[in-house]
């Protein structure tokens, strides 16, 4: 078919801009970021919180760090990430908290804002959420052996793991203390997984992703002859749209037949591109790839020379 409490995270973040038109940011010095939830002096016996602000015209991604007791008398770091968009979800254990946030953009940041709250201890699992970490939602894979890995969840003292496949089709339900499953597919197809916290009393509810496996390659494109123009060289194939995960084309041109001397390496999700290029011989051809990661036989090379 062709289609863990602690959590510090340090990503790398590149931005790079181009075209003709100038790119101004807004300036952020002054600014702070409104924090609507958890509230300052909040107490509560969920353990898996969502934190969430209003977003700023302007910012770019966000820096949210969570600490114990708080950040004058740091005993703990439980979160410092980066966050695109206003809401992060984290599943903590009962205590005092301070949380703190501040927006960027590449070239100026807000102020932290922060609040506190208290998190009592309950055995009640009926409003708690359990955390699912990766793979990560809507995920597309060629591989048929996965592990399913969630967020160990206070006051729960198992899980309970299931895998439905279409028309709810139950492939695995499992009980297990730890958090983290493994499944191996027998089948391309889309697929739903989903785990719930449990213990003597109460569980939570059902926390479910979906993912879809796809291990066939995609057809090799065909070519069509390049249309030459004065200055740009328009180039056009065809490809073998099939169900399944999502389809682009890799383009590559070289101006030698042994294919060493590379002018244009493009990733398109269309079956053409347009190309200024000198006058010269050149050699070119496609691959098909998908979005999870097949990759076809390339197409036949084709010759050109333009005058």
């Amino acid at each position: 078919m062709k289609k863990g409490i602690f959590i510090l995270l340090f990503p790398v973040l590149a931005v790079t801009f181009c075209g003709c038109d100038e790119f101004i940011e807004k300036d952020l010095k002054g600014k702070k970021v409104t924090m609507l939830a958890p509230a300052d002096s909040l107490v509560t016996s969920i353990t898996t919180i969502t934190f969430w602000w209003e977003e700023i015209e302007g910012a770019s991604d966000y820096n949210l760090q969570v600490i114990s007791p708080d950040f004058d008398r740091a005993e703990k770091l439980w979160a410092d990430t980066f966050v695109v968009g206003n809401k992060l979800e984290i599943s903590l254990v009962p205590g005092n908290y301070q949380w703190r946030i501040k927006g960027m953009n590449g070239s100026s940041e807000t102020g932290f804002a922060r609040a506190s709250f208290s998190i009592d201890s309950t055995l009640n699992l009926t409003n708690e959420t359990i955390v699912l970490h990766s793979p990560a939602n809507n995920a597309v894979s060629n591989r048929l052996s996965q592990v399913f890995k969630w967020n160990k969840l206070y006051n729960a003292n198992e899980y309970r793991f299931t895998i439905t496949g279409s028309s709810n089709t139950l492939l695995k339900d499992e009980v297990t203390q730890v958090t983290e499953n493994s499944f191996e597919f027998t089948d391309d197809g889309d697929y739903t997984w989903s785990v719930r916290g449990q213990n003597e009393i109460s569980n939570t509810l059902y926390t479910s992703y979906t993912i879809t496996i796809d291990t066939e390659s995609p057809g090799k494109p065909t070519l069509k002859d390049p249309a030459i123009r004065t200055d740009t060289v328009r180039f056009e194939w065809t490809r073998v749209e099939e169900n399944g995960s999502l389809l682009f084309d890799s383009l590559y041109v070289f101006r030698d037949a042994d294919f060493r001397e590379k002018v244009i390496a493009k990733k398109t999700d269309k079956t053409f591109y347009e190309e200024l290029l000198q006058p010269g011989t050149y050699h070119w051809y496609v691959r098909t790839c998908d979005a999870a990661g097949n990759v076809s036989e390339r197409s036949a090379t084709s010759m050109f020379t333009k005058y």
